[in-house]
Formats: structure tokens, sequence, C-alpha cells
């Protein structure tokens, strides 16, 4: 336990930052919050041009480690990327899955012969999803969504 220099409260240790070694800051984490966000709002331009100056300084290793979270955590990358692109967790892909007795909504390959984890086929106006699809598959809906009309009009003339 310990107090709070700035709103004089008493609270757990984990409340306050680290200094350096074992020491702690005198003020808690909220406290400190909040002067660091009266502190930016003060002189705002400043604090973007410092905050810019700092990003191109460390540009390199930040990216480096994007680059390295992305590779020692893939299941959280995966549950982001589905998230994100289609609003669906990893516990939907894997129902859809089971729905679709691991083959594709298409052409109905099994994933086990295919290789490769299935895409997930969505309509791109409403973001609605259809189902699990191999690449080929997404690759041909995904052509004839665009180009349809020209090969229905193709087709047409030789029926």
């Amino acid at each position: 336990m310990k107090k709070c220099s700035k709103c004089g409260e008493i609270k757990e240790i984990s409340q306050f930052p680290k200094q350096s070694g074992d020491k702690y800051m005198s003020h808690c984490k909220e406290c400190r919050r909040a002067y660091n966000n009266a502190h930016r709002r003060k002189d705002i331009n400043k604090s973007r041009e410092k905050d810019s100056e700092r990003y191109s300084k460390n540009s390199a290793v930040r990216a480096k480690y994007a680059r390295d979270y992305r590779k020692n955590n893939p299941e959280k990358m995966r549950e982001l990327h589905l998230k994100l692109n289609y609003n669906i967790t990893t516990n939907d892909y894997n129902n859809m899955l089971l729905k679709q007795n691991n083959k594709c909504a298409v052409c109905g390959r099994d994933m086990s012969d295919y290789g490769k984890v299935f895409c997930v086929d969505h309509n791109h106006t409403t973001g609605k999803v259809r189902g699990l699809v191999c690449d080929p598959c997404n690759y041909g809906i995904g052509f004839y969504e665009k180009n349809g009309e020209k090969y229905k009009k193709y087709l047409s003339l030789y029926d």
C-alpha cells in the first residue's frame, strides 16, 4: 500500500507507475494520466511535433516489433483479421466449417485435402458472410461478381 502525493488516497502498489529498479513514482497512475493529458492540451501543436519526431526516430524499431508480434501471435492476428474484415470470431468460423462438414461451400473440396484454411466469402456491399470457400472458388466468385454481366450477355448470344 502506498499514499499518492497528488490525490492523497492510499492505493495498492500496482496503482503506481514503476520508476527505476524497484522504486515507484509518488503519483498514482490515475493522477499521472490526468497530469499528462492536461499538459498535452496546453500546447497541442508542440505535443504533436514531439510525437512526430519520436515516431520518425523509432519507425524501424516499431516496424520490427510489429513484424515480430505478428509472427509470434498468429492466433491473435487471425482473430483480429476475422473480426475487422468480417465481424466474426474464430468460434463463428469454426461453427461454419462444422456446418459445411469441413468442405468448400461451392465445390465441396475437403479442407484436409486442400491443406489451407478456407476463405470467408462475403457480400462486399452488405458485408454479410455467405460461407467458407477454397481459394479457386473465392477467386471465381470475385471475378464473376465484377464481370458477370459481360459473361451473361456473351453466353446469351449462343443459347
